[in-house]
Order: C-alpha cells, then structure tokens, then sequence
C-alpha cells in the first residue's frame, strides 16, 4: 500500500532481504542497488543504514564466492564496494582482494576444466586481465603501505602475463620502476 516516502524504503529493504533469503540473488541485487539510489537522494534516511547494507551485500557475495555461483557474488561485492566511502580505504582495499582473487579462482577454475574451448580460454584471459586491474587498484588504495602495495602489484602483473598481456605488464613494470628506483 505504500507507494513511496520511508515505510516504503522499509519495505523496499524487507524485499530485498527476503529475495536473498529465497536465494534469488539476481533480483535481490536488483532491488538492494535500487535502496542505494534512495541513500544517495537522502543521506540521513531513518530505516536506511548505508553501512547495515552494506555488510549484508557483502555476506551475501562472500557466501556466494564460495558457492557454484562465485560470479554472482563478485558482483554482490563490487556493489558492496560502491557503498564504501572514498575515505574508507580498508574496506576498499577488502572488496577489491576479495573480487580480484574471485577472479584469479573463477579463471583457474576455467582453466581446469576439461573441456576448454577458444571461447573458454578468451573468457579466462578476461577474467585475468581484470583481476589485474582489481590488483593494481588494490596497489594504489595500499599505497601508504609499500610492502602490501608491493605485493598487489606482483599480483597485479602475475595476472596480466597469465592473460598474454606483455605490454600491460611491461607498462605496470615501467610506472612502479619510475614510483620506486630504489627498488
């Protein structure tokens, strides 16, 4: 019966939480990425807590991460990240771990597979080249970090080379060459 105003966005929030609870995180994603435009237009909404959404986006995704469905919760964390502010650089620097090594996993799972077709290696190449940019992302947000920015970078260029991409890798090389000569 409520069409719009807070009880709604109550409403709108029980929706979602129940669609995930039925394990229809396809729709449920859906309708948590539509509470986050309500966030937006009212930041202090009396039922909507960005941050209570936020970590139930993010134990969906990492249930699903270990599930048949790690896609699915990539993308449940790449939304959770969305939420984070652009001052929380420790939660950005979990979900961008945590989504660049789903990749890395769903591109090694790929790789296992039996039968491996042209179309097959060209989605692992895909999933590898942007684990390396979730990596080099990583690098950057862990920047007053050397040793765990270091370590994001390795990953970051590891990821590349197993995607055939020698020219990233070289220009990745060439810009921490630059940042750190001493290194």
């Amino acid at each position: 019966t409520f069409q719009v105003g807070d009880v709604y966005d109550a409403c709108a929030l029980g929706r979602a939480e129940c669609l995930a609870a039925l394990e229809r995180y396809d729709t449920a994603l859906e309708a948590f990425a539509a509470l986050k435009e309500r966030l937006v237009e009212r930041p202090g909404h009396p039922f909507l807590d960005r941050e209570a959404i936020r970590l139930t986006v993010t134990a969906i995704g990492e249930s699903l991460l270990r599930s048949e469905s790690p896609d699915l919760g990539i993308e449940h964390l790449r939304f959770a990240l969305s939420l984070t502010e652009g001052a929380d650089e420790h939660a950005q620097g979990y979900y961008l771990s945590r989504i660049a090594t789903g990749l890395t996993q769903m591109a090694a799972a790929g790789e296992t597979a039996e039968a491996a077709s042209a179309e097959d290696g060209e989605r692992r190449r895909a999933l590898l080249a942007e684990a390396a940019e979730m990596f080099l992302s990583l690098s950057r947000v862990q920047a007053n970090d050397e040793v765990a920015a270091t370590v994001a970078l390795r990953s970051a260029v590891e990821n590349f080379d197993a995607a055939g991409m020698t020219e990233r890798v070289a220009e990745v090389l060439a810009e921490f060459a630059k940042e750190h000569p001493g290194s």
